[in-house]
This record gives C-alpha cells, sequence and structure tokens, in this order.
C-alpha cells in the first residue's frame, strides 16, 4: 500500500478503537504510521429510535409489515448486550430482525 500519484485505491480499517489500538502496538510500525489512530473517524452506537428504523427497514426489505411495537419490544431486548463491551450495534439489530423477519409467527 504505496501512494502512487493517479492511483484510485482505498484501504479501509475498521474495527472497535481499544481492539486497534492493541492491534497496532503489535504490528509493523509502518502499518501504524500510515493508519493514524489520532485521525480515525469515531462512529458513535445508534439510539434507540435509530435501531428500530433498521429494524424497521430490514423487514421491510424481506416484504413484511413488522409493527412498531415489536421493533421496539425487540430493540429492547438487545439492552442487555449493549451494555456489553463490543456490541454488535446495527449489526445485532440486523440478527435480531432475521430471527423475526424468518420466523413463521410474531410474539407481540
Amino acid at each position: 500500500m504505496q501512494a502512487t500519484p493517479g492511483d484510485d485505491r482505498a484501504v479501509v480499517l475498521l474495527g472497535y478503537r481499544a481492539q486497534m489500538e492493541d492491534m497496532f502496538k503489535h504490528v509493523n510500525p509502518g502499518l501504524a504510521r500510515r493508519f493514524q489512530l489520532q485521525h480515525a473517524f469515531d462512529f458513535p452506537d445508534y439510539d434507540d429510535e435509530a435501531l428500530i428504523k433498521i429494524m424497521l427497514g430490514k423487514a421491510k426489505a424481506a416484504g413484511l409489515t413488522l409493527p412498531l411495537a415489536v421493533a421496539k419490544r425487540a430493540v429492547r431486548t438487545l439492552a442487555g448486550a449493549r451494555a456489553k463491551p463490543n456490541f454488535g450495534n446495527a449489526g445485532a439489530v440486523y440478527s435480531q430482525a432475521s430471527r423475526i423477519v424468518g420466523s413463521s409467527s410474531v410474539v407481540v
């Protein structure tokens, strides 16, 4: 990965900040020099409202209408997981929505 004028190339590293910092402590210094964590983008976790919208969008993409009350309840069930480190944020909601969308019945 060298900068060559005219090249259209992007390399993106994604991960949790603590693990990324730990990784850069144990890799070739050239990599840490190229990916300077002090210039990294930090993306905050979604709030409940955003997670509900993501869940409703996942259901809609599957051709289903998910009642708002069900989406809210599903997001609330993730509250315990959200308190733990490395919560998957929207990924956890996608997993939860897949279980709801993939089931033959929805319990309200």
